[in-house]
């Protein structure tokens, strides 16, 4: 049976992640691509504005965070942090997914996420109030009703289809995509084929009676 499955946009006024106090604290202009949560890491996919990672890469360092380059021309480093925050630690436990990070103009983060239920999304909010996070809601609502994709088929396939990967011609192709998720190329397109499979097969399966 297909679920409703939430997509949320909160603002976090209280935070404890050590990368998010960095950024919040110095004058780089970071464009974060991509966050990946598991239950002892987060790694977070950026690119700081006219190339100059070296600066960040100290600060990581002096903040006990792991520094990986994926393309020093284009300036877009991951950052990993094996001690996650309690944002991050709330999001793994409720089985949500974040598609995006931002700062706005008050440097206050921006976290875009997937949660696989009402309950969930329900739950989230009564946590993070209750960590004294200050969460603020922004925005919520439906996103997709498909019950059998991963929370990982689910993020690659909405960031593919907000990027342009399925757009003709394409605005992205598969190693630009992966970089932004922090995967090969060849894992993602298998992420992406089972999951477009999925889809392809709830909706030739779904059947509506016809009332003769």
């Amino acid at each position: 049976m297909a679920r409703k499955v939430v997509d949320a946009l909160i603002a976090i006024n209280k935070f404890d992640c050590p990368l998010m106090i960095a950024l919040t604290s110095i004058d780089l202009n970071p464009r974060f691509y991509n966050i990946n949560v598991s239950e002892s890491k987060v790694t977070h996919i950026l690119a700081i504005e006219g190339g100059d990672v070296k600066r960040l890469t100290r600060i990581a360092g002096r903040l006990g965070l792991k520094v990986r380059y994926i393309d020093t021309r284009g300036g877009i480093i991951w950052i990993e942090n094996y001690a996650p925050c309690s944002f991050c630690r709330i999001l793994f436990s409720l089985g949500g997914v974040p598609l995006s990070l931002d700062l706005n103009d008050k440097k206050v983060p921006l976290y875009r996420i997937l949660l696989p239920s009402r309950r969930s999304f329900l739950a989230m909010r009564e946590k993070l109030e209750a960590s004294g996070l200050e969460p603020q809601l922004l925005r919520a609502g439906y996103r997709l009703r498909v019950a059998r994709l991963t929370p990982m088929q689910m993020r690659a396939l909405v960031i593919a289809y907000e990027n342009g990967f399925f757009d003709f011609p394409k605005r992205v192709n598969l190693e630009a995509l992966s970089k932004m998720l922090g995967v090969k190329p060849s894992t993602l397109d298998e992420i992406l084929r089972r999951g477009l499979r999925k889809l392809v097969e709830e909706y030739i399966a779904r059947e509506e009676p016809i009332r003769l």
